[in-house]
């Protein structure tokens, strides 16, 4: 009579979902093969805080993996568009494209939107752990650092990309 509820107990165990991500990103398959949103996170830079999402697409039929990252910074000198855009973690990967989607003025601050491509499965690996965002202007260069929230929900998107993809 003891095993009946040790057995159900690890039923119910092996049964159980994994991390749930729907609060974390969203999936979608499109006709031209399946996007991988990750929803806003907050990243630490120098100017304050950092708005930042990411955006997996695996083209169908392909192995290739492209990820664009969008960064919404406030700051009161800088303005334009960055020179470079790169991930670092043990390597540094620079973006493929870059491009100011918006600039702003809002009272004595520049509000910009900048959006950047990797054409690489690397970057999956660059955004693993420890990583940073750097973006290079003329004038100075900004280092953003995820928040420890955002680094574990990053971690948990991350996890289900790379099994979904099989990487």
């Amino acid at each position: 009579m003891r095993l009946i509820p040790l057995i159900f107990a690890l039923l119910i165990t092996a049964a159980a979902p994994a991390q749930s991500t729907k609060n974390i990103m969203l999936k979608r398959l499109t006709p031209e093969g399946m996007v991988y949103f990750i929803k806003p996170l907050i990243y630490k830079g120098e100017t304050g805080k950092v708005e930042v999402d990411f955006t997996f697409f695996q083209p169908k039929d392909t192995d290739s993996l492209r990820l664009t990252i969008n960064a919404t910074l406030e700051d009161k000198t800088i303005k334009g568009t960055p020179e470079t855009f790169a991930l670092q973690s043990s390597t540094t990967l620079p973006s493929d494209s870059l491009s100011l989607l918006y600039l702003e003025r809002e009272g004595r601050k520049w509000r910009s939107r900048v959006s950047t491509i990797w054409h690489t499965p690397a970057s999956l690996d660059a955004l693993s752990g420890d990583h940073q965002l750097v973006l290079r202007y003329p004038s100075a260069t900004i280092t953003l650092t995820p928040r420890n929230k955002a680094r574990k929900r990053l971690d948990v998107a991350l996890t289900t990309i790379r099994y979904e993809v099989g990487r």
